[in-house]
């Protein structure tokens, strides 16, 4: 039984990329999202990867992985390129689950696994919300997983945002599996199954929860910016984010309130 007497059914998958092909990510359930060039450089960000599209080099897909991958080279002014994927898939509660290896322990990078609001119905961010299942800067001590909720009523740029950080010793080593689990009242956010984040719905109000909306996942390897690259960026030549599958339920409308 739910924790509202509800009973829970097993919720039923709808989305899944398991990565078992070779070349581009399948653009069926994939785009690479380029736009956010025009100020993924600006001062408030900082960030010095330039995001491409169809490039092998950035994002390629083989031996039941995909890998985003930053690599030192020149391009449209930026020392890096990398790449940056929105999943073709727009959900609204259930979960969302993606098994992942960090990019090596190195100064400077910023890997992130995150859902952003597909409709931005309560206007731009932070008012409609995003919820990062994974994020690690190379600078703090290995392994570190932080995971976050940000609104207009608590967000990163006020330093009021709702974060856990846990650490994984062998998160750039193995893969394990950071998940949301997504119901109207609300979000749990997990590692290898084991609860690391869990915020409630005290107010329904949007400013509070603009979480009654679509979302859909991004999967972007960034280096340096305000967070990544507070302590500077490491030489390196390149490095990945692996991927090993991405799956999205949702659950019966006799699972949620």
């Amino acid at each position: 039984m739910g924790g509202n007497g509800t009973k829970r059914t097993s919720p039923t998958q709808v989305w899944r990329d398991d990565f078992n092909y070779d070349g581009l990510p399948d653009p069926k359930k994939w785009t690479f999202q380029t736009d956010c060039n025009k100020w993924v450089h600006d001062d408030e960000h900082s960030e010095q990867q330039r995001y491409t599209a169809g490039r092998l080099e950035n994002a390629r897909v083989g031996d039941g992985v995909l890998r985003v991958t930053a690599r030192k080279e020149e391009k449209g002014g930026c020392a890096f390129t990398s790449a940056r994927l929105a999943a073709r898939c727009h959900c609204l509660y259930g979960r969302v689950e993606v098994c992942a290896r960090l990019p090596p322990h190195v100064r400077g990078l910023w890997p992130a696994l995150w859902l952003l609001p597909t409709d931005s119905a309560y206007g731009p961010w932070p008012r409609s919300g995003e919820i990062d299942l994974c994020e690690n800067v190379g600078w703090k001590e290995r392994g570190t997983i932080h995971s976050s909720v940000h609104t207009a009523a608590s967000n990163h740029r006020d330093r009021t945002h709702r974060m856990a950080t846990t650490v994984v010793d062998d998160a750039h080593d193995a893969f394990h599996v950071y998940a949301l689990t997504w119901r109207p009242h609300e979000l749990l956010i997990s590692v290898d199954g084991a609860t690391v984040h869990r915020v409630e719905r005290e107010d329904s109000s949007s400013n509070h929860w603009p979480f009654d909306k679509r979302f859909f996942l991004v999967l972007n390897l960034a280096v340096g910016g305000r967070w990544g690259g507070k302590m500077g960026v490491e030489d390196i030549d390149e490095a990945s984010l692996e991927v090993a599958y991405v799956r999205v339920f949702r659950e019966s409308d006799s699972d949620v309130d």
